[in-house]
């Protein structure tokens, strides 16, 4: 995977760094995931975005095979930074996108994923339902919000990890099974070792 820091002025600076901090952060587990799947990560700033949401600071394009994420924006007149915890639940979570879109053709994360999410949403407070309902009832950004809980992000659905863990317990224990299961076909796939070695002969 390759970082790609915008070159117009509005790249914030120790931008790289920041990112690099997530990632590396990552459990070694899945680092496999991010390494064969070529996505470039940039970074930029907003500008005049006057009612700007949480879920506008990321995006992963999968034409372009891109993300984009926000380090700053202004809002009336003020330029706001993104505080490092948010910054790092964007990442993740797009992260999380391109995963589920980078192995598609290899494994399908999100099938029929609804049915675990469902038997937490029970669970879930209704005022959490109503602030959060476009991500709970949608598999891909269920599947993204639960990546990061496993990449190890702090804060997952504007919940704390032990109380997203606490509602969420069989979605997080299926989305586990399934990125096992995906590194597994991967690990196949490319011929790697349980050692994290490459088999066969390179010139």
């Amino acid at each position: 995977m390759s970082i790609l820091i915008t070159k117009r002025r509005d790249a914030a600076k120790g931008s790289y760094q920041k990112v690099m901090n997530v990632i590396n952060d990552i459990p070694s587990s899945m680092q496999l995931l991010l390494s064969c799947n070529d996505v470039d990560l940039k970074i930029t700033k907003l500008f005049d975005h006057r009612n700007i949401k949480t879920n506008d600071l990321g995006m992963y394009d999968d034409n372009k095979k891109n993300i984009t994420v926000v380090t700053s924006f202004y809002k009336n007149g003020l330029c706001n930074k993104v505080d490092m915890q948010t910054f790092a639940g964007i990442v993740l979570h797009e992260l999380g996108h391109s995963i589920d879109y980078g192995y598609g053709g290899l494994y399908d994360v999100t099938k029929n994923l609804m049915e675990y999410i469902k038997k937490d949403i029970k669970k879930l407070p209704y005022r959490h339902r109503v602030n959060f309902n476009y991500y709970i009832y949608n598999e891909t950004e269920m599947w993204a919000e639960t990546f990061v809980y496993h990449a190890g992000g702090s804060m997952i659905l504007g919940l704390p990890r032990k109380y997203f863990a606490k509602y969420f317990h069989n979605t997080i224990m299926e989305t586990n099974k399934r990125l096992h299961t995906l590194i597994a076909k991967l690990k196949k796939e490319i011929n790697l070792n349980d050692d994290g070695y490459i088999e066969g002969s390179w010139s």
